[in-house]
């Protein structure tokens, strides 16, 4: 089993907003946490749509 590759947000388009899309075959919504309690940065999932077909 391969190793999951560590990602990285580079750059937003909303420097006051702490959320971003992720698109391929369905949507994804994400929250940009960038220290936990731990002092751990990570993305939660916020939001799924599996209906990316009808949006064209």
């Amino acid at each position: 089993m391969a190793a999951a590759k560590p990602h990285r947000l580079l750059w937003s388009p909303h420097p006051n907003h702490n959320q971003f899309l992720i698109g391929s075959t369905e949507l994804r919504l994400f929250e940009w946490i960038p220290e936990d309690a731990e002092g751990k940065p990570h993305a939660t999932p916020i939001a799924v749509n599996t209906d990316v077909n009808y949006m064209k």
